[in-house]
């Protein structure tokens, strides 16, 4: 597909995916899944790809890169491959909690540094003319309330798409394993072995090691570099794959914009372990916050 046509689907999706005819392109989305099926489930800019890189990595033991991963764990449940024992699939989404959802594992990043990579992600090369940002959003004061209340992705607010994996049944039932971003970031090897032990595989240390090797910020951008798909799709300037930060929001955000941020998602924030603003503006409170705060499931919190 030319980059014009893929532009210009894109932009048509996304408005599409605004209006009544969602439910029924979900319904479509979600034909033929089995039992068996496994979801990495995200809000959009949580670290999906890392992970979908890493995971596949491992689960395939091959080296994968921007042209190749979608053909190998992708949204698209038609075409995705049986990775898992049994040849179960292992589908991504961004959509919330569904009932269709039998398992899943679910990857939350802090909002605070999901609304500034979402910002740039959404106002840079790669979404214009793709995302319907309104005309009078010019600065990231102006796009953060839009983004807090859900008005600038198909998917909600950050903190009801959380909330709605967190409620879910298969939180309640041991079907979900909820990973934090800052914790992969922080531990890859310890995380990816939380999920491959969830998954049921049995997979040797040393391939974990080397997923999380080959899969570095770095490497990721240099596999960007040499994507048939993304390099003219994508400017350096704008590039898909950021910083990939953990807490790099205390440096950007100013306290009004962290209180209304507070305001929306504190609760949810908290939830997950995140420090709240109080605590984020005591430095040793975040360092013992980070090293030590891990989220608990519903069925472990009665167990």
């Amino acid at each position: 597909m030319s980059l014009g046509l893929r532009s210009g689907w894109k932009r048509a999706r996304f408005k599409i995916l605004q209006t009544s005819l969602r439910s029924p392109v979900l319904w479509w989305r979600h034909r033929g899944l089995k039992p068996s099926d496994v979801f990495l489930g995200t809000f959009p800019r949580s670290g999906t790809h890392w992970l979908r890189f890493q995971l596949t990595e491992i689960l395939s033991g091959e080296p994968v890169d921007f042209d190749r991963v979608d053909s190998m764990f992708v949204g698209r449940q038609g075409d995705a491959i049986g990775l898992l024992n049994g040849g179960a699939r292992l589908i991504n989404t961004h959509e919330r909690y569904r009932p269709c959802y039998r398992k899943a594992i679910y990857l939350v990043r802090d909002i605070r540094d999901v609304a500034i990579s979402l910002h740039a992600y959404q106002t840079g090369q790669q979404g214009k003319g793709y995302y319907h940002i309104p005309k009078g959003v010019k600065t990231f004061d102006d796009y953060l309330p839009l983004f807090l209340q859900g008005r600038l992705t198909h998917f909600g607010p950050w903190h009801d798409h959380v909330n709605s994996w967190l409620d879910s049944p298969i939180a309640r039932d041991g079907n979900l394993l909820v990973l934090r971003f800052e914790d992969l970031r922080r531990n890859p090897v310890a995380e990816l072995t939380k999920a491959v032990n969830f998954l049921g595989q049995n997979v040797d240390p040393a391939v974990i090691q080397r997923a999380v090797a080959n899969n570095t910020v770095e490497k990721m951008r240099e596999k960007e570099d040499h994507s048939q798909v993304l390099s003219q799709f994508f400017k350096q300037e704008h590039r898909f794959v950021r910083q990939g930060s953990a807490g790099g929001w205390r440096a950007k955000l100013t306290p009004s914009q962290i209180e209304l941020i507070n305001r929306y998602a504190g609760k949810t924030l908290e939830r997950m372990g995140y420090p709240t603003e109080t605590e984020a503006s005591n430095p040793a409170k975040v360092a013992v916050v980070k090293s030590e705060t891990t989220w608990v499931s519903p069925r472990q919190q009665t167990t």
